[in-house]
């Protein structure tokens, strides 16, 4: 692993796996400076359970957040996901057309306007701007999967539950199923893109040993979402297993747990 850090020092899963062998052989020091790194490369991944998973890494997560403290975004494009964020939504679609204007080849910012005009309730325009987001998002794998679940709750809001579950299973594959590249990119490599041309990559680039971080809380809330969907439609038995899921990531997840003893889970 260390190998791999030297050859690779900006893949971010690499130091999470050195971070976790330092950590097992009592190296703190060398396991506090890998999971630093992983927090840096990846700061989506700071909001998992695996840093509450001990004390220890609780004090790294808390460490790091202390030296990089949150500032305010510059960017046009920050300050659109940060209004998303903070349910500022008037103020985020006003902001995502002012990035859109500028960067009109943006998938995120497609994917951000479409999850910001569905809390607004204007739906057809949602799944519009969430369907630009998924055809131009060849470099942006996440636009992908972040317009996919916009149009899973678009279906919802509507009464499809058949077209509602289906694509919310599919959002959830994404990070079930990923390559080293994160969310979105299971069969499929961006580098050959960057270089010259498309070549689909390995779908399997990483051995089961390896440790990765799928699900943050932002993805565990999905799989809530969705297992309260099967609820609705009386499939328990898919309920549960959502539920579980959720729980597998995230032992400290209290709704998952609740639901479980609700409709008889273990």
């Amino acid at each position: 692993m260390a190998q791999s850090v030297q050859a690779a020092p900006g893949e971010a899963t690499f130091w999470l796996n050195q971070g976790l062998y330092r950590e097992g052989v009592g190296d703190l020091t060398g396991a506090r400076e890998a999971y630093e790194q992983v927090l840096t490369l990846r700061p989506r991944w700071a909001e998992a359970y695996y840093w509450r998973a001990s004390d220890f890494r609780q004090s790294v997560l808390e460490r790091w957040r202390a030296a990089h403290p949150s500032r305010e975004p510059q960017s046009t494009a920050n300050k659109a996901q940060a209004a998303l964020t903070s349910a500022h939504y008037e103020e985020a679609l006003l902001l995502y057309d002012q990035a859109l204007a500028a960067s009109p080849q943006w998938a995120s910012g497609y994917a951000g306007r479409a999850a910001t005009l569905l809390e607004l309730g204007r739906y057809e325009e949602a799944t519009r701007d969430a369907r630009i987001a998924a055809f131009i998002s060849i470099l942006e794998p996440t636009a992908v999967v972040w317009s996919g679940w916009t149009l899973a709750q678009v279906a919802y809001h509507q009464g499809d539950m058949d077209t509602a579950l289906a694509l919310g299973e599919r959002a959830l594959d994404a990070f079930r199923q990923q390559s080293i590249f994160g969310p979105g990119t299971w069969g499929a490599s961006t580098r050959g893109w960057g270089v010259a041309f498309h070549r689909v990559g390995i779908s399997a680039d990483m051995l089961s040993q390896l440790e990765t971080i799928r699900f943050t809380d932002r993805e565990i809330e999905w799989l809530e979402t969705v297992g309260g969907w099967y609820e609705e439609v009386g499939d328990l038995k898919a309920a549960r297993r959502l539920y579980r899921e959720a729980l597998d990531a995230a032992p400290d997840e209290v709704f998952a747990a609740e639901r479980l003893a609700a409709i008889g889970g273990e």
